[in-house]
């Protein structure tokens, strides 16, 4: 059975994860749009990825599948809050179940967070069924993207 593995992404890493980056971002605009390519500012030269690194109240991790680089995530804290800054995999991987047990395995490493916030952009329709299968709704449409939350209920 296939192991993932989550390590705190490491500067040897971001070359890698760039071109993932580039070509998952790639795959939801073509599939989405007329765009053959697009993405947020800096998903194709490394930029992003390096900001995303830099953030004092975030941590990045690089997820192997067997030992291979298959994408990464991104978690902010802000008070009480927990945002999604990013989550990425590569597009060859997709509709394989495997951002389902990413993301159990995200919400397993923070039993603490109550709310979690992500915004995706607004033609990403196969984003906003993901999301909608790992439990989070929509909280407000900005027009070009789409803010998901997801409020952890209280147990008995």
């Amino acid at each position: 059975m296939s192991k993932l593995i989550y390590q705190k992404t490491k500067e040897a890493d971001l070359k890698e994860l760039t071109m993932i980056m580039k070509r998952a971002f790639d795959d939801d605009t073509k599939r989405h749009t007329e765009l053959l390519e697009d993405g947020p500012q800096g998903y194709d030269d490394g930029s992003l990825l390096k900001r995303l690194l830099a953030l004092k109240d975030g941590v990045t991790f690089t997820i192997y599948l067997d030992k291979k680089i298959i994408g990464a995530y991104t978690i902010l804290k802000k008070k009480e809050t927990y945002h999604l800054e990013i989550l990425f995999i590569d597009p060859s991987l997709t509709d394989k179940g495997l951002g389902q047990k990413i993301w159990k395995d995200i919400e397993a490493s923070y039993k603490e967070a109550q709310k979690w916030v992500l915004e995706t952009p607004s033609y990403s329709l196969r984003n906003h069924h993901f999301y909608e299968k790992c439990g989070f709704k929509r909280k407000e449409d900005k027009g070009v993207s789409i803010i998901f939350e997801k409020i952890k209920k209280a147990g008995p």
